[in-house]
């Protein structure tokens, strides 16, 4: 799984968020009819949240680009300023609104920031294996080059004329069978 694919789960995470704020939203203008005085501050502060919401989905386009690492641990300053902001923003209302609201939404961010934190070291667990297994492969492939060189080096001085190849590719084989039976030895002993 490729950064750009986590990335595009996350934007769409946050599109479900985005529509379960504006479903909250709707709930904010329904319970509005019954609290005239606090009508304008209501309003402010949804729509502070919304523009929450979209500076977050900036920060994860930034995120995709950076190293495996880096979007573990913007992923986990993302959920924690979101959490702070909910809970901050839902402090600032009325007290009515947060009596209704508060303990429900509270349990679905929660449970949709523990899913989506999951769902992401899952895939990065799998992108780090993928790169481990490459580097492995990289550094047999670099072994087999650096044997091939030495040995073609080896056969030139010796004979003081270029080596053909199906010779170089000889000589490497037979060497590959001799340190095959060797056991590798720790150069710090």
């Amino acid at each position: 799984m490729d950064v750009g694919l986590i990335s595009s789960k996350l934007t769409n995470a946050f599109a479900e968020l985005n529509d379960k704020m504006t479903a909250l939203d709707k709930k904010m203008q329904e319970l509005d009819t019954r609290i005239k005085k606090n009508d304008e501050g209501l309003t402010n502060n949804v729509i502070k949240i919304k523009e929450k919401f979209k500076g977050t989905e900036e920060e994860f386009e930034i995120i995709k680009n950076n190293n495996i690492k880096l979007i573990q641990d913007q992923t986990a300053e993302i959920i924690k300023a979101v959490q702070v902001k909910a809970r901050d923003s839902i402090t600032n209302t009325i007290a009515e609104l947060r009596q209704l609201i508060e303990a429900d939404l509270q349990i679905k961010v929660n449970n949709f920031l523990s899913e989506e934190h999951e769902k992401i070291t899952i895939a990065t667990n799998k992108i780090i294996a993928e790169l481990n297994k490459d580097k492995v492969e990289i550094t047999d492939h670099l072994k087999k080059v650096c044997k091939e060189h030495f040995i073609k080096t080896m056969l030139a001085d010796k004979n003081k004329v270029a080596v053909p190849e199906e010779e170089v590719k000889k000589e490497v084989a037979v060497v590959e069978e001799d340190t095959d039976d060797v056991e590798e030895v720790d150069e710090d002993e």
